[in-house]
């Protein structure tokens, strides 16, 4: 690999997120990692602008996820470092490997699922291929070392490369889950509200349990923070997500406590200082007995705070909808089973009240036995006043729009918001329109990857990536403590292989 011809591309160590979420480390790097050449002419990297290769390996259909059984693995070293997967090799390769009718072996050796092939430089590499192709005599040319990768190392690396693709797209966000709310992280994984546009959340180690944090795409930045707002019970409290001052959905639980609530009567209400609009209603987050306190500020209330509203129809409508619909059937329900609901506003818009105007709202009820998902029109058109002659006699106007709301759910399911935790399969369809991306390193080279235990500087959150002391790039994965006068963090760190492409003398 010694070539200036090859403008320099960024790996994963380059794409680093803002200064500001770095640690750094004055603990030196594990052993057993794979160092960076000195010589810096052998760091050939990618062209600057990213035309990868149509791999059939890595896009095909079943190769996106499920262990090391069902993901094609990328096993070619040159010298002293791995070389990328096919899918980032550069127009420039693709084009002289095709010419050369050199890229079959090439994809063959490359893609290989459970073997590194080791070569001595860039020529070995390619006398190999053109001996392998009939194109000269293999006379005196030196077969590649081999190396058996094992079922089990192949799924450690596997799970690994989802976490650095993970950490490659998304980065910690400066919002996160309050700590005078440390309930919130017991919240169940399929009650989670969403985390809103450009967003994504996680569940990491942090100790000995797991603490759920909020995750910003790095190359396709949000315009506004998504902030998670809690109320209530710190130990179970309500959590409600806000993005550009429109309440995105929200975690609702009941509280019995006096001191975490201030019921007011409908007289008293503020309603956050919102206008009033026709036939819509300033809907509050919960009931006005269960009016929350907010964890973060003991003047703050569900009521005053405006982030805290949806802007709901009124069912006092000709049609009915959502408002008393809702006391009655989720809120009131909520408060007399002591159990918690999650509401999702799908199809958002800016109501005329400044507020999330949602055209469907979903709800999922959690039950002794499970959930109840119900999906209901928030803009007035459906008709759920009357149904005289389709509901039983015995079941009221409000509960025949519950069962309405079922059905309806049947057909529009509840959308659970994604959740991704170390290991689990993790991609992005629109990962390869990314000017810069650079997929994780071969599978294979990743399998020897251990986590090391080191103390960095600052509060990074597992999934952040730190720099070390050498310059090189790790990914925080497990927070074991902090401490807080020292403003250091003690965790486990992996240094993922770095990669470098090869060098035809193109």
């Amino acid at each position: 690999m010694t070539t200036a011809r090859l403008a320099k591309r960024p790996s994963f160590t380059d794409q680093q997120p803002p200064a500001s979420r770095l640690g750094t480390s004055s603990d030196a790097p594990a052993q057993g990692v794979y160092q960076r050449a000195a010589d810096k002419s052998r760091i050939v990297s990618a062209l600057t602008q990213l035309q990868a290769l149509a791999d059939s390996h890595e896009n095909a259909p079943g190769n996106t996820g499920g262990g090391a059984h069902s993901v094609v693995q990328r096993a070619i070293k040159v010298g002293d470092r791995p070389i990328p997967r096919t899918v980032n090799m550069t127009k420039e390769i693709t084009e002289y490997l095709q010419k050369e009718g050199l890229e079959a072996e090439f994809k063959r050796l490359n893609d290989d699922r459970s073997t590194i092939y080791s070569f001595n430089d860039d020529n070995h590499l390619l006398q190999y291929l053109k001996a392998a192709t009939g194109q000269q005599s293999s006379s005196g040319i030196q077969a590649p070392t081999e190396k058996k990768i094992s079922s089990a190392k192949l799924k450690q690396g596997h799970e690994f490369a989802q976490d650095v693709r993970f950490a490659t797209l998304y980065q910690p966000s400066s919002q996160q889950i309050s700590e005078t709310a440390p309930g919130a992280h017991n919240i169940d994984e399929k009650m989670m509200p969403p985390s809103g546009k450009d967003h994504y959340w996680a569940k990491m180690p942090v100790g000995s349990g797991n603490s759920y944090f909020l995750y910003q795409h790095q190359f396709n930045p949000p315009t506004t923070d998504t902030i998670p707002l809690t109320f209530g019970n710190p130990d179970a409290p309500s959590l409600i997500m806000n993005q550009g001052g429109l309440n995105l959905g929200m975690h609702i639980q009941p509280t019995k406590k006096k001191k975490y609530k201030k019921p007011i009567k409908r007289s008293e209400a503020t309603y956050g200082g919102l206008p009033t609009v026709p036939g819509q209603v300033r809907g509050h987050a919960f009931a006005l007995a269960q009016n929350q306190i907010s964890t973060d500020d003991d003047e703050s209330t569900m009521d005053t705070d405006p982030r805290t509203y949806t802007a709901e129809s009124d069912s006092t409508q000709s049609n009915g909808g959502t408002s008393s619909w809702r006391y009655n059937q989720i809120e009131n329900a909520a408060i007399k089973s002591d159990l918690p609901f999650t509401q999702i506003n799908h199809d958002i818009s800016v109501g005329a009240m400044g507020i999330a105007y949602p055209s469907t709202i979903f709800y999922r009820r959690s039950t002794p036995t499970g959930y109840d998902d119900l999906s209901t029109d928030n803009t007035g058109t459906t008709n759920y006043r009357d149904t005289n002659k389709v509901r039983p006699k015995n079941v009221g106007q409000q509960a025949y729009q519950s069962t309405m709301g079922r059905t309806a759910a049947r057909y529009n399911p509840y959308p659970t918001p994604s959740i991704h935790k170390p290991g689990k399969d993790f991609t992005d369809a629109k990962r390869h329109d990314y000017p810069g991306y650079m997929s994780p390193p071969p599978t294979p080279f990743l399998s020897d990857v251990e986590d090391t235990e080191m103390t960095v500087k600052g509060s990074p959150i597992p999934g952040a990536k730190v720099k070390l002391g050498d310059g090189k790039t790790g990914i925080v994965t497990k927070i074991i403590k902090r401490y807080p006068d020292q403003d250091k963090t003690k965790c486990l760190v992996k240094i993922p292989t770095e990669t470098d492409l090869p060098d035809f003398g193109l």
